[in-house]
């Protein structure tokens, strides 16, 4: 049986290219949040919403091609990124700040820690989950600095 860790070091270079295409996903909608803040969806830009959608659908490609199981895996080190760090939010809206804490899960158990569960998890959802959702980008990448599988 193939260790996870081993699986997710294979494909490192893959997830890093999806890492982009969810930041540039993040930036484009962040080029439409103050249209939605302000209620005035009728004046928002049609390239910028054509862009956004465009941004979306090159993430779902891409994520289409992987297997369930490496989504899984994928999955796994957005919720490391998500929970294996603390974060000091701010009233005024800055950028959280956060705070290492200290692991002492190898990189095998906290893979296996959070897949566990994502098995019952089908290959649509998992896919819907990157590209529904805002900093996932940020959150992989701390997965992938807690893994120890940065660039």
């Amino acid at each position: 049986m193939i260790q996870i860790y081993q699986e997710a070091q294979r494909l490192k270079n893959d997830i890093h290219k999806i890492v982009k295409l969810c930041k540039i996903l993040n930036d484009a909608g962040d080029e439409l949040l103050p249209f939605y803040r302000e209620g005035d969806k009728e004046s928002l830009p049609a390239d910028l919403y054509k862009n956004y959608l465009d941004c979306k659908q090159i993430l779902h490609n891409r994520l289409s091609l992987l297997t369930r199981e490496e989504l899984i895996l994928l999955r796994s080190i957005h919720g490391i990124g998500s929970s294996e760090r603390g974060y000091r939010q701010y009233a005024d809206h800055r950028e959280p700040e956060i705070i290492v804490i200290p692991i002492t899960s190898s990189h095998q158990e906290l893979l296996e820690k959070y897949s566990k569960y994502l098995v019952y998890q089908p290959k649509e959802k998992l896919i819907k989950y990157f590209t529904e959702r805002r900093s996932t980008s940020e959150l992989l990448l701390q997965g992938l600095d807690v893994l120890d599988l940065n660039e």
